[in-house]
């Protein structure tokens, strides 16, 4: 039905010419106009015996309406299929002077015009042939010691004693509020449990240090709080409303010391912590540590590696893009908000990075499907606690309604998929480090790119 006409703006920017002829538009909506008697119920006629006269001037310019741009959302569709053609965005329509009247009694040619901003094909061959930095965290004796004795105390048991309060005890105090220097009469009193590693006054740590059961002492109420902040001490040690005075002087006395006890490193403890029977001796459970320290650690060490491969493609891939396009794209689209040449740049920049991104993935021949980010919500409606089925079910039906949380899931999960298969491909530099520089490090990155965010964001 209609003719469809491609012109070169630039480079990856082309304009679309869609013409619909005249006649056969007129021998379209007369079909229509037929189907659309057929079922009229009018006042005064009996049901299909309306003249088409009365149907084209009650109906005629919605039916030619319908008709033209369904056919035109057809045609244009095809014609992108058929050639192949990957755009940013969507066709934007070019809205000129004589635009098309749609009018049912005066039937003329119709044209419509699109611009494209067409994606660039990126080279990518030599991507995987450079060496990349990557990080090789090298764990020590002592490292594993330390994850098993986390372990020991996590699965161990807290017991009372009478004897004098040690840093890993858990105290429990009587809390009595105090006013020049004696208990208040009708002031605050209340019990709470503390850890005495937690508190980060050193001072009121090393008072409490040797104190036994009845022992007391007088204290600032602040110095309990790990951040020292007000909304703790009122939230979770004295319990109260916010809008409820009180005293910073405190007597505090010592009801219950308890330790922890860890547990044995025995056959039930093993089972616990590797699975029934995969570890049989202390040799195999510093074994099996290691390798958990490993891979605890690796999502960190790919992520790194991940980010060198970036800023290389970022540096080295050429992608042209149709900027005028783009400015013209942005600017009539009310999903931007670029208000500066700065703000541009920057859509520019993360264009450019998500093109790359999304060649590499097809080079890696990389996918995802709509049960991926099924289970992907179900494993997180899991972590909010909800395990009953059906109460899960409903949940996860409304979370994949929202399309912003849809695709945030294949986002991460999409990322989650690069990240790993390009670790697996690329060649690797390797730096080994001990666990803490590589903390160090990893912590710089990350501050880094946070800090970057946050300038963009402004």
């Amino acid at each position: 039905m209609s003719s469809i006409n491609r012109t070169e703006i630039a480079d990856h920017h082309i304009r679309l010419d869609i013409n619909m002829p005249a006649d056969e538009v007129s021998d379209k909506l007369k079909q229509a106009l037929k189907k659309e008697q057929k079922n009229a119920n009018l006042k005064g006629f009996r049901k299909g015996k309306a003249p088409i006269a009365t149907i084209r001037k009650l109906y005629g310019d919605n039916i030619l309406a319908k008709m033209v741009y369904d056919e035109l959302n057809k045609e244009l569709s095809e014609y992108l299929e058929a050639n192949k053609l990957n755009y940013l965005g969507e066709p934007l329509p070019l809205h000129e002077e004589g635009d098309n009247q749609l009018n049912a009694k005066k039937i003329t040619d119709y044209n419509f015009s699109f611009e494209l901003g067409l994606i660039p094909e990126l080279d990518l061959k030599y991507w995987e042939e450079h060496a990349y930095p990557k990080y090789q965290i090298e764990f020590s004796e002592e490292d594993v010691d330390k994850q098993l004795e986390d372990w020991r105390k996590r699965m161990g048991s807290q017991e009372a004693v009478d004897e004098p309060i040690e840093e890993n005890d858990v105290v429990n105090l009587e809390l009595m509020e105090m006013e020049d220097g004696k208990v208040k009469a009708d002031g605050l009193s209340t019990e709470s449990r503390i850890h005495i590693q937690s508190i980060k006054d050193e001072g009121l740590k090393k008072a409490l240090m040797g104190k036994k059961i009845g022992d007391s002492l007088d204290i600032d109420i602040f110095g309990l709080a790990p951040d020292g902040k007000e909304g703790y001490i009122r939230k979770y040690i004295l319990k109260i409303d916010e809008d409820q005075a009180f005293n910073k002087d405190f007597k505090a006395g010592i009801d219950e010391v308890l330790r922890l006890e860890e547990a044995e490193m025995n056959q039930e403890f093993f089972d616990k912590v590797f699975g029934p029977d995969e570890v049989k001796s202390e040799e195999e459970a510093r074994e099996k540590t290691l390798e958990f320290l490993q891979r605890s650690n690796e999502s960190k060490v790919q992520e790194l590696l991940f980010k060198e491969v970036k800023e290389k493609l970022t540096a080295d891939v050429e992608v042209p893009l149709p900027v005028e396009f783009i400015k013209k794209w942005t600017s009539e689209s009310d999903n931007f908000k670029l208000e500066t040449d700065e703000d541009f740049d920057n859509f520019i920049e993360d264009l450019r990075w998500s093109l790359i991104r999304s060649a590499l993935s097809n080079k890696l021949e990389l996918s995802l499907d709509q049960q991926e980010i099924v289970e992907a919500a179900y494993r997180e409606v899991y972590q909010y606690g909800i395990q009953e089925k059906e109460m899960a079910e409903r949940m996860v039906q409304q979370l994949m309604s929202n399309k912003e949380y849809v695709d945030r899931i294949a986002n991460n999960l999409e990322t989650g998929k690069l990240v790993q298969a390009v670790a697996e491909k690329v060649k690797a530099d390797v730096n080994k480090v001990d666990p803490q520089e590589f903390e160090r490090i990893y912590d710089e990155v990350v501050k880094e790119m946070s800090a970057k965010q946050g300038e963009e964001a402004q």
